[in-house]
């Protein structure tokens, strides 16, 4: 079982590893971002006072000179239309220090969310005047695989977010929506698999006295027959009763790359991030909403927490009658709940420092583990073990 703990957990923390170093172009071309810098000039040539947002509220000359994009005192954003790029590349396509300025706007507040599957335009960058915000142009499969394998995971899911978003006209109800039912989709399809490793995991658990006398036997002795006895008489066990321990790792393992996959989707989509609930943008980070003391992002994270937990011990509480008449299995029990506990403290954490809608993500995959776990422990439980009884 340590050994198991301890695989696990630097699986874990290679998921978090690869989650935020891992490639990640946002899905913005060079045709996307000309669009966005050139729609957030246009919206500050026509601003007409009423918004004060960086995309439409008229750079004031302190905030130009802050920016850096232009040392030259007293530099205004007028002025910046007679001076030509700094960028070479930019200045040869007759782009001026207002289109620098633009940049520097673009990569310090938009959220640089391209992945779309139609034509889109930007609802962050749309003009008070009543127009479209800048055009995204839709990304294929193909595009994906151009891009890295961050983006290569996320493309399907994203698709399956816009797809079901798009049924429901795209608002923040509808996205919740979607991210649960992609969600159950994703879980159904690898259920095939997870479904015998979570029937291992039962065997395991029903086996655990006889584990544990094992382990008691050869307590007191360090030498190398010893362990290679018990080492025997532990794989014998195995054997007989057709466990393969590894085979319980199968389910974890497979839920890394699924959450990399709805990591990438989440962070890119550009649906996710102009959906909105309660004033809320599904793409904003959990953390900040909470620290604003938004009730939304509390109730949310509040029931990650609670379904997290719940799916976690749900095996444990449904066993529990069992287990009650087999009072060896509590040294087992131990590590288990020492691990869910573990586990259960990393993904608050992460669940804190990532969007609203990986939360939302989190609690259909618990609910789902839920069913799951009820449905297998009334229709599917393991034939009793004659060597566990």
């Amino acid at each position: 079982m340590n050994k198991l703990f301890k695989t696990i957990s630097i699986l874990f923390f290679a998921l978090i590893l690869l989650t935020f170093t891992a490639c990640g172009t946002n899905f913005c071309s060079h045709q996307d971002i000309d669009h966005i810098v050139t729609q957030v000039i246009y919206n500050y040539d026509h601003d007409d006072g009423s918004v004060v947002d960086v995309y439409h509220k008229k750079p004031t000359t302190e905030e130009i000179l802050k920016s850096k994009v232009t040392s030259d005192e007293g530099a205004t954003w007028e002025a910046l239309a007679g001076t030509p790029s700094a960028n070479k590349d930019w200045a040869a396509e007759g782009k001026t220090l207002q289109y620098d300025y633009a940049y520097k706007i673009y990569k310090d507040n938009h959220p640089k969310t391209c992945l779309v599957t139609k034509d889109h335009y930007d609802k962050i960058t749309k003009p008070t005047d009543g127009g479209e915000g800048a055009y995204i142009e839709p990304k294929s499969f193909g595009y994906a695989f151009s891009c890295g394998l961050l983006e290569i995971l996320a493309y399907p899911v994203s698709w399956g977010f816009t797809t079901v978003g798009s049924w429901f006209g795209g608002s923040g109800i509808a996205l919740i929506g979607a991210v649960f039912l992609v969600t159950f989709i994703i879980r159904t399809g690898l259920l095939g698999i997870t479904w015998r490793s979570t029937k291992q995991t039962q065997r395991l658990q029903m086996i655990q006295p006889q584990l544990n006398a094992i382990a008691a036997k050869y307590a007191n002795r360090n030498d190398e027959s010893a362990k290679a006895a018990r080492a025997r008489e532990t794989m014998d066990l195995y054997k007989k009763h057709k466990i393969n321990p590894i085979s319980s790792l199968i389910a974890p393992f497979l839920t890394f790359p699924v959450f990399i996959a709805v990591y990438g989707a989440v962070k890119d989509t550009a649906m996710i991030h102009e959906a909105t609930i309660f004033n809320i943008s599904l793409g904003a980070h959990l953390g900040d909403i909470i620290l604003k003391i938004n009730f939304f992002g509390i109730a949310v994270f509040l029931l990650m927490i609670v379904s997290q937990f719940v799916s976690m011990k749900i095996s444990q509480w449904l066993n529990k009658a069992r287990r009650d008449k087999r009072p060896g299995m509590q040294g087992g029990l131990n590590q288990q709940n020492f691990m869910t506990y573990f586990f259960l403290i990393m993904i608050v954490i992460i669940g804190w420092m990532l969007p609203i809608a990986m939360s939302l993500y989190w609690i259909a995959s618990s609910w789902f583990s839920i069913l799951q776990a009820i449905f297998m422990q009334k229709f599917a439980r393991p034939a009793k073990l004659s060597a566990a009884r």
